[in-house]
């Protein structure tokens, strides 16, 4: 990796880091201010905005991989959606 990837790379370290620390905060957390629980809020508003400002800079950069997981990031709601579904469901 180039020396010039950082902006792209951090941005994406950011709204993994996000997600990942939302996921284990008590849900009632946010309550007074929202309805929303932390996790709906850093994959619905906070990760998709880190994951626009990486592909911004990843596209600037030429660093595909990380525009790539930077899209990764801007879906994360719906790729969680779509494994919640898969194991709640029944098989």
């Amino acid at each position: 990796m180039q020396k010039n990837n950082k902006k792209a790379l951090i941005c994406f370290l950011i709204g993994l880091i996000l997600v990942v620390i939302s996921y284990f905060l008590p849900e009632n957390l946010l309550m007074a201010f929202t309805n929303l629980r932390p996790f709906g809020l850093a994959t619905i508003i906070i990760a998709p905005f880190c994951g626009l400002f990486g592909i911004g800079y990843a596209i600037k950069e030429k660093a595909w991989l990380l525009l790539f997981l930077n899209l990764i990031l801007i879906n994360s709601f719906p790729i969680y959606l779509m494994f919640a579904y898969y194991l709640a469901t029944p098989h």
